[in-house]
């Protein structure tokens, strides 16, 4: 039977295939979107995705009038913080990092790298995200029979989660990496903190934590890179998916309940979601997001209209 390896040098462990086949048994389509329905039983429905997420349609139409509101560029990039960095005359060792040092990264350091950045937006949750960073199991390699769809196992309360993805040595690779990292801290934080099964976290609250990875991740680039190359271009064309035809999908369900379940639908609500934290600079919310996602519903009342009241377009 084969054995997958952490790449956790000194905590290095052998992992069993034999828990994780089952599950890549069922992966089937759809990223660890398909591995979060093995756990969390699957809507069939609009209407049954619509109540797991307890969001009305006001709700949705909300979030659709963020996403053609919103700025890609002043999500990703909190020029605040850039104007501070361009007059400060103390930058870090990232800062002399160029975008041949990425490419030269290896998987562990791109790893690393997410723990770094996670912290930079959220600091209550570093105990978490260092856990996830020492205890996850990793296949940080591309997965061999699902190549180059990286993805993450909740394997219950008593096991740190298994993670599978490869690093490519582009800021979208990083990217990619942040994302299951995103995944793997909210499984650590919410088993830790909320005392339930993570397996009850509905679909798009899984992914709204992985898709602020995911911002975490291009801020602290564009912050310790300067970096706008076209590497990015992977991850802009997907969250304007998720903004654009997710987010019109998701529009079209609503009007017809019976319409069946699409996985798309999760990114978009998740996309909306992670805006609105981002704009109102509601960390604490990503806290309590991060460590009791299963209540995340019962988190976010007029978390979309105070964002939009914030502006769509500004950082």
């Amino acid at each position: 039977m084969r054995m997958m390896k952490s790449e956790n040098s000194e905590n290095s462990r052998d992992i069993d295939a034999a828990r994780i086949l089952p599950l890549l048994m069922n992966w089937k389509c759809g990223g660890e979107v398909a591995l979060n329905r093995y756990f969390v039983p699957a809507s069939e429905t609009f209407a049954d995705w619509a109540e797991a997420h307890q969001i009305s349609n006001t709700e949705i139409l909300l979030a659709n009038e963020l996403a053609m509101a919103v700025s890609l560029d002043s999500l990703f990039v909190d020029d605040a913080v850039l104007r501070s960095a361009a007059c400060s005359s103390v930058h870090s060792s990232a800062h002399s990092l160029t975008t041949r040092a990425i490419n030269n990264l290896d998987s562990r350091a791109a790893w690393g790298m997410a723990r770094i950045a996670l912290k930079n937006m959220c600091p209550e949750i570093e105990l978490e995200s260092s856990i996830a960073h020492d205890q996850a199991e990793t296949h940080l390699a591309p997965c061999e029979r699902k190549y180059p769809e990286p993805f993450t196992v909740d394997l219950g309360k008593a096991c740190p989660p298994f993670v599978s993805a490869h690093f490519d040595g582009s800021v979208n690779g990083l990217v990619l990496i942040a994302h299951e990292f995103g995944h793997a801290v909210q499984i650590v934080a919410t088993s830790r903190h909320s005392g339930k099964s993570t397996s009850r976290v509905p679909p798009a609250a899984r992914e709204v934590c992985a898709l602020l990875s995911e911002i975490a991740m291009l801020r602290y680039l564009n912050v310790g890179y300067r970096t706008r190359q076209p590497h990015t271009n992977g991850f802009r064309v997907r969250w304007r998916q998720y903004l654009g035809t997710s987010m019109r999908a998701l529009i079209f369900a609503s009007k017809r309940p019976d319409t069946p379940y699409d996985a798309s639908w999760d990114y978009a609500l998740a996309a909306a979601w992670a805006i609105s934290l981002v704009k109102t600079k509601s960390t604490d919310l990503v806290t309590r997001l991060f460590r009791f996602a299963n209540d995340f519903p019962t988190i976010t009342p007029a978390l979309l209209t105070k964002a939009i009241a914030c502006g769509g377009r500004s950082g």
